[in-house]
């Protein structure tokens, strides 16, 4: 089971937790940062867009702009050639961060946060951290389909470090960073080849090709419309536990088939040779008795079909014993934290705290005062 990350396995709504300047003032990073945004479709750029809006910050007027997939933005601003995007596009332009700054990234990364670095010219400026919260049934699905036998993976654009931090909090140990968007299908042909029977589930525009290549596409409901045509399992609800519920039903389903065609076939089995008199005279088969039994046979494999009406699968009845969630905000990032699965929690001055992930947890262990005080 392949998952796409944004949007499937997290909320797929973003939010800037921080912005680390490395070189000029944090004003002029995110107008540069939101001028090239502004001009993109990226999901991404509307929480740049957003947070330059909160700080009273205008986007820059960009000319000579381009959209590089899975890498990044380009555009002059002022007469610089201004950069955005992730670290493949900056070592492309053979930009080198400095020590401070790199370890600043690979923090932010270790943290599961989407780094987003600027430049200009040949000079970085600074670096926007990006976090989109795991959904709460995420960690559920992946231990679902684990006791049923099936590996889980996941694909993202998103750096190594990133992934890993992401995969980590849902329990997923097989994860395919780095692959640009036009390549999940890809993803999925090299599983196919190594004689793997792959079901991919997402819910963008990205993530149809996949989802047709895939031997059993699942999107999400809310997704697009361009997933939705490609997949040949549409979940209802935005719920990602569904996809453990849809497999449970299936094999249900398909043991009730199974169970259906042994009663046909030992009904037939046992009474044509009765009914052809192959024991007579010691046994005599009435017509209206083979009748009979032919009737009993229908009415046994409907009645065995209609039971599935009652089939309630297992993980639709674990969420339900669940009490109602009561939602938290992450002191450190801003995101909604269900307090009845939340993971990371802790307590000062006598007050308990809880923590999207443990890279937020860190952060507010260090300098908790910082962040109480930010949110006043």
């Amino acid at each position: 089971m392949l998952f796409d990350k944004t949007g499937t396995l997290t909320q797929g709504k973003t939010v800037v937790t921080d912005v680390d300047v490395f070189t000029g003032s944090r004003s002029l990073l995110l107008s540069f940062a939101a001028g090239l945004e502004h001009l993109s479709t990226h999901p991404l750029g509307e929480a740049i867009l957003t947070k330059a809006g909160e700080e009273g910050v205008d986007p820059a007027e960009v000319s000579g702009f381009t959209y590089l997939p899975g890498k990044g933005l380009t555009g002059v601003i002022a007469g610089g050639l201004i950069r955005a995007g992730n670290q493949q596009i900056i070592e492309e332009a053979g930009i080198k961060a400095e020590s401070d700054a790199e370890i600043k990234i690979k923090q932010r990364q270790e943290e599961g946060k989407t780094t987003v670095l600027v430049s200009r010219d040949d000079q970085l400026l600074g670096l926007i951290s990006i976090a989109d919260s795991v959904k709460p049934s995420s960690k559920a699905a992946v231990e679902g389909l684990k006791k049923m036998q099936l590996s889980a993976g996941m694909v993202t654009g998103d750096n190594q470090r990133t992934a890993r931090a992401v995969g980590m909090m849902v329990g997923i140990d097989r994860v395919i960073a780095g692959v640009l968007p036009d390549d999940k299908e890809k993803e999925v042909s090299r599983l196919q080849q190594q004689k793997e029977v792959v079901a991919f589930v997402g819910d963008g525009i990205n993530d149809a090709p996949a989802l047709a290549k895939a031997d059993t596409g699942i999107a999400i409901g809310s997704g697009t419309d361009v997933a939705i045509e490609s997949a040949d399992i549409i979940l209802v609800r935005d719920e990602i536990t569904d996809v453990v519920a849809a497999i449970q039903l299936s094999r249900k389903v398909m043991g009730r088939i199974r169970l259906n065609l042994f009663w046909a076939f030992a009904y037939n089995i046992i009474l044509i040779p009765l009914a052809a008199g192959l024991f007579y005279p010691k046994i005599i088969f009435r017509p209206e008795y083979g009748a009979l039994a032919m009737a009993l046979s229908s009415v046994t494999v409907i009645s065995l079909s209609l039971l599935l009406r009652r089939y309630t699968p297992p993980i639709r009845i674990q969420n339900s014993n669940i009490m109602p969630d009561t939602i938290a905000i992450d002191p450190v990032c801003g995101m909604e934290v269900k307090t009845e699965t939340a993971e990371f929690t802790t307590t000062y001055q006598n007050k308990k705290y809880y923590f999207c992930n443990k890279g937020c947890l860190d952060a507010f262990v260090k300098e908790p005062d910082k962040f109480l005080n930010n949110n006043q």
